[in-house]
């Protein structure tokens, strides 16, 4: 998942709180209630950003232009290092 802090530093759009959760969670924000996921299409060290984020794109091309940069780091779901203790 996203985290949801750091995207509203990141994102260059606003979003709301559906949208926010789908984008979390890896679908395309603009295609609601349609679940289409998103393409990462790179990533790289935002300076801007001082972090790694990805460039994403909706994997439905033919219907939606939708594209975004998200920050790279995941936020934690309590299960980090689970199975190393």
């Amino acid at each position: 998942m996203i985290d949801s802090s750091l995207l509203k530093v990141v994102a260059t759009k606003e979003y709301n709180e559906e949208q926010k959760k789908a984008i979390a969670v890896g679908f395309c924000p603009e295609c609601l209630p349609t679940l289409t996921d998103y393409r990462i299409l790179h990533s790289f060290f935002s300076e801007e950003h001082k972090m790694m984020v990805l460039r994403v794109k909706c994997s439905n091309i033919a219907h939606c232009e939708w594209e975004e940069i998200l920050p790279g780091h995941r936020s934690e779901n309590g299960l980090e290092n689970f199975f190393h203790s």
